[in-house]
């Protein structure tokens, strides 16, 4: 829903908040750090950022790199299918020291809602709590605040006269602005890691690392937020976070090689595999990896205990569920096939009383937009799309 201020107080106390922040933004400039990653990545530019603090007020710098792609896009020829590592054969991703990747920002958040990318006023409905906490990073204020306040108030403080705000997307306004990209795509299969800005103890193989995954009901989330800013305080770790597919982008089940179910699972296990191959390079210990959720991550990380893929490579030690189940009644679908068939139906990929085969339904989807996937997905109430039963990971 739209929120608005019910105080002029609270507004002139808004705006000072956000002036000072920002304004301690403009005055220290964030310092970068670049690291070098194996073929296809090249160098990495991060940037330094400073944790929240502890109970006594003391905070940490650490390293963070963003927007990391860890698969291949898995845009309309491959939607539905098995993600793919980022493939060795494409061009070094920041070839050389001075013409670096640029990792201090975020990427777009994987397809979800009902989301048309022309349509502000319900980008921002989604994302105005988020935006506000970008622009007061270290307040504490909740505020209820509209759309049109934050884009008023954003606009002034950014100096944002130059820009070509009629001809740009929101996603690209905002970003323009902030270091995070709300923008949302298929091509969404990116991690962000945090580091510590020392190095590891010589007699360690390295930093443990804490490798989360987001809830949000198999159906929407991201990774925002998800950075060493609290965790950092507690312990020297390395955290990851990952965008994984979700809704019945992610999580479409039929009988059909193209479209096999828990195609977001299985990107949270090919982000696993990257991080025992290239975790290293950041000062992490590969032997210590412990994978951590919250609700529907959380039940994702009982599935991941379950799985004999993950047992097999050896691809963490340990995990921590946080409110939420493998064996949840949400947790999973007991009749994915129906299900998807539904889905289908609505779209007109699927006749009732026909008998496409399920090649030629994931065929059909495959010719929408994802925006307009979603958000037919985000009015079908009557079934949801989970975890596939019985094929947790293969």
């Amino acid at each position: 829903r739209t929120m608005e201020i019910r105080s002029p107080i609270i507004w002139i106390s808004v705006m000072a908040l956000v002036f000072l922040e920002v304004h301690s933004w403009k005055r220290d400039e964030p310092e970068t750090s670049i690291l070098k990653l194996p073929k296809p990545y090249g160098f990495l530019k991060g940037k330094l950022r400073k944790t929240f603090g502890n109970e006594k007020g003391e905070t940490k710098m650490y390293k963070v790199f963003r927007n990391i792609p860890y698969a291949e896009p898995m845009t309309k020829e491959r939607r539905f299918s098995q993600s793919q590592a980022y493939s060795d054969e494409r061009d070094i991703l920041g070839p050389t020291k001075s013409n670096p990747y640029d990792a201090t920002k975020s990427g777009p958040v994987c397809a979800q809602g009902e989301i048309n990318p022309d349509n502000i006023t319900t980008y921002l409905d989604m994302n105005n709590l988020d935006l506000i906490e970008l622009l007061m990073e270290n307040t504490r204020s909740r505020e209820e605040i509209n759309n049109k306040f934050i884009l008023k108030m954003a606009g002034k403080l950014f100096d944002l006269e130059g820009l070509p705000l009629e001809t740009m997307t929101l996603s690209e306004t905002i970003k323009s602005w902030l270091d995070v990209d709300f923008g949302m795509s298929e091509d969404c299969l990116h991690l962000t890691i945090s580091t510590p800005v020392k190095p590891p103890p010589k007699e360690s193989k390295g930093y443990p690392v804490m490798f989360f995954v987001h809830g949000g009901g198999f159906s929407s989330g991201t990774h925002l937020h998800s950075e060493a800013d609290r965790l950092g305080d507690a312990a020297d770790v390395i955290v990851v976070a990952i965008n994984y597919r979700v809704g019945i982008l992610g999580f479409l089940c039929l009988d059909s090689d193209e479209s096999a179910g828990n195609q977001g699972m299985l990107d949270i296990l090919l982000a696993l595999e990257w991080v025992q191959k290239y975790i290293e390079h950041f000062g992490g210990d590969k032997e210590r990896v412990t994978i951590f959720g919250e609700s529907a991550g959380s039940a994702t990380i009982g599935h991941l205990l379950l799985s004999p893929s993950t047992r097999e490579k050896n691809l963490f030690k340990y995990g921590i569920g946080q409110s939420g189940s493998a064996i949840s009644p949400w947790a999973f679908d007991r009749e994915p096939r129906r299900s998807g068939y539904e889905f289908a139906e609505r779209l007109g990929c699927k006749t009732i009383n026909e008998n496409e085969d399920d090649d030629s339904i994931v065929k059909c989807l495959r010719n929408f937009e994802d925006w307009e996937i979603t958000k037919e997905f985000s009015l079908f109430t009557d079934v949801h799309i989970y975890v596939c039963t019985g094929m947790i990971i293969i």
